[in-house]
């Protein structure tokens, strides 16, 4: 693999990898949230593995009736905003260990969030 590292201070602040690479990475990355959901045995897993996904629409009507805003979700959950947002616009689905931090961060059990 081949890498620009970008210093800052002194110190590591960004990577910067061909294209081609980063699309591999992601794909590898893909692969291993599968492999995750197989080995987790909890219930939201277990759901997903019987077909249930992730609703968009259950985790935005707990979000609106909980009160609570993309940041905080992300703060408490242990993700950026950014990445709360994609998931919020359907961007981006979650792995079953960022659907159990949905699921914390809103006071409810994953599968509450799980269609």
């Amino acid at each position: 693999m081949s890498v620009q590292v970008i210093m800052k201070d002194g110190r590591p602040e960004w990577a910067v990898i061909p294209y081609a690479e980063y699309e591999a990475l992601l794909a590898r990355a893909g692969a291993a949230v599968k492999e995750e959901a197989v080995a987790s045995p909890d219930s939201a897993v277990t759901a997903a593995k019987t077909g249930h996904v992730f609703s968009l629409a259950r985790y935005n009507a707990i979000k609106t009736d909980k009160g609570k805003d993309t940041a905080a979700i992300a703060k408490d959950a242990g993700i950026s905003p950014v990445y709360c947002a994609q998931i919020e616009q359907g961007e981006r689905a979650p792995s079953p260990a960022i659907i159990r931090g949905l699921a914390q961060a809103l006071s409810v059990k994953p599968d509450d969030l799980l269609d």
